[in-house]
């Protein structure tokens, strides 16, 4: 559940409709490199990376990948709380670029 919460907040700030946008894996061409110019830290970082990509006009392609959390990654900051705090800041610095 959220991660379909992650995905419309996304699609919402960035424009680019993911299934799975806060995956973290992503591979990117040289060119695409070279154009996305990244500030956010944190969870914020991937959302930052998807505005990038829509607003340079690069191409995305989706490939499924399968997701196994341990009770190590749970533990590191996967919480509704944490969800809560990252999308507060994606707002304030969304509102000041």
């Amino acid at each position: 559940m959220y991660n379909k919460i992650g995905n419309i907040i996304s699609f919402a700030l960035s424009g680019v409709r993911l299934n799975d946008s806060q995956s973290g894996f992503r591979a990117f061409s040289r060119c695409a490199l070279d154009k996305i110019e990244i500030t956010m830290p944190n969870y914020e970082f991937w959302i930052e990376v998807n505005r990038e990509v829509s607003q340079k006009s690069l191409r995305v392609k989706e490939v499924p990948i399968g997701v196994v959390y341990s009770e190590y990654s749970k533990s590191k900051g996967q919480s509704f709380s944490v969800g809560i705090d990252t999308l507060f800041r994606l707002i304030v610095r969304s509102l000041m670029r």
